[in-house]
């Protein structure tokens, strides 16, 4: 038997209640950094020939254009490092093939410039990721924002569930994707 602990913000053990069971399809992908450049693209074709139907690609709009057109969900992602883009240059760069079926586009990654760990950070990000999906989604496209890693933003602090609520339930029922 396997008994999962986790410890409580008090400082105690405690056994983890059992987990519930899913009634869902689980699915696993491929993360290819590189495909013009290196082995990812080698790699994303032997995991689609064992079955991987789920790629994020970064960079390379052909090759996520060529993966959605052979029956798989490509979540596309634009590396920025340390600059500032603006959510029309996102929506530019992705045009030519932002309605291909089977596509996602993302917005903003946790280590991208805007931050994502402060109510400040969090506000700002969510103004970009309201203009982005607003002109991502005019273009037929399907964008998912939001972007922090797991840990972030810090929702122990009340202005950032302000922040949460304010930019990103509304989204999320307008149509938004959660990229976390």
């Amino acid at each position: 038997t396997h008994v999962t602990f986790f410890v409580r913000s008090d400082g105690f053990a405690t056994a983890a209640p059992p987990a519930p069971a899913i009634a869902k399809t689980l699915r696993l992908g491929l993360h290819v950094l590189n495909p013009a450049a290196g082995n990812g693209g080698r790699i994303a074709e032997q995991a689609y020939a064992l079955g991987c139907r789920v790629f994020t690609v970064i960079d390379d709009e052909q090759f996520a254009v060529k993966l959605a057109r052979m029956g798989c969900r490509v979540f596309f992602r634009w590396w920025i490092g340390n600059n500032h883009i603006s959510p029309g240059d996102l929506a530019g760069r992705v045009r030519a093939f932002c309605g291909e079926p089977g596509i996602v586009i993302l917005g903003l990654n946790e280590g991208d410039v805007t931050g994502c760990f402060t109510a400040e950070n969090m506000d700002a990000r969510g103004a970009w990721d309201a203009e982005a999906f607003r002109l991502i989604r005019a273009q037929g496209g399907t964008y998912a924002g939001f972007g922090c890693a797991m840990g972030n933003p810090e929702y122990n602090d009340p202005r950032v569930c302000e922040v949460v609520k304010k930019w990103y339930a509304p989204l999320w029922e307008a149509g938004m994707r959660i990229n976390y």
